[in-house]
């Protein structure tokens, strides 16, 4: 005599399986905000609007990071020249990392202390010195 057995499978089409972001890296300047934007795409293959996508600093060890990130939005606020990778998570679902670079803003150049100066105060700088009027040359 041979017996079969059969269970009922039942899917699961609105549990969450994948989170689409887009784009996938992104640039900030110092001072400028970004929105990052992840949706959670479910089973059926839907989106699904009422997700809650929280994000992360993934590299947070290496000192390189130039930027400050709100968890629970996804702002991202440039604070000074670096990169780093941050990546978007709903339930057990994380995203591929994704990498915030922050750039100096337009005309002005980074030190190594970290602080700016504009182009025109460094060229002012660097030029060589010159004689004041008056005094003699020597010989």
């Amino acid at each position: 005599m041979v017996t079969t057995g059969c269970t009922l499978l039942t899917a699961d089409f609105d549990r969450i399986v994948a989170l689409q972001i887009d784009p996938q890296d992104r640039s900030v300047v110092v001072g400028d905000t970004i929105h990052l934007a992840a949706q959670a795409v479910n089973a059926a293959g839907e989106f699904v609007a009422d997700a809650e996508i929280f994000w992360a600093i993934i590299d947070a060890d290496s000192g390189q990071i130039g930027f400050t990130l709100d968890t629970a939005t996804g702002i991202v606020s440039g604070v000074q020249p670096g990169f780093g990778r941050v990546q978007a998570r709903v339930e057990e679902i994380r995203s591929n990392p994704i990498t915030i670079t922050v750039v100096a803003p337009a005309g002005a150049l980074s030190t190594s202390s970290g602080a700016r100066t504009s182009s025109q105060q460094t060229r002012q700088h660097d030029s060589p010195a010159r004689p004041r009027r008056g005094a003699r040359k020597q010989s």
